[in-house]
């Protein structure tokens, strides 16, 4: 499961990515509303991962955290980035022209990106805890 969700991870930071791109070089509006709504469905998978992280590691590594600080880093990273990720997401297919918000969906998607490392990290520490077999499925 922990492959299955680091896979979709770093699929979906390419599609928004790719999304970005296809979206600055939109001839019109309409092309460039649809590729920031495929931004944002991929902003919320990402948002999810991560948030899914934040929880598998809050209650798989509960208590390695008090023995290597810096998890306690990368728990708060991840789960920050998937609040905001699944919000912003949600916000790019809930309105009506997205290309206003367009810039706030870039910080977003770069704050993944930035995280994406910490939410693989979570993801194999968890994977590799000897009191983790619920993921190894």
């Amino acid at each position: 499961m922990d492959i299955f969700m680091i896979r979709t991870l770093i699929r979906a930071l390419r599609h928004a990515n790719l999304a970005v791109i296809r979206a600055n070089q939109a001839a019109d509006q309409n092309q460039r509303n649809m590729e920031l709504g495929n931004l944002g469905s991929n902003l919320i998978i990402m948002g999810a991962i991560n948030f899914a992280a934040m929880i598998l590691a809050l209650v798989l590594l509960s208590e390695k955290i008090f023995a290597y600080p810096i998890l306690s880093v990368f728990i708060v990273v991840s789960g920050l980035t998937g609040i905001a990720g699944i919000t912003v997401g949600m916000f790019l297919l809930a309105v009506n022209n997205p290309g206003h918000y367009r810039h706030l969906a870039m910080v977003i998607l770069w704050a993944s990106c930035l995280a994406a490392p910490f939410t693989i990290g979570i993801l194999l520490v968890a994977s590799l805890s000897p009191s983790c077999t619920c993921t190894s499925l």
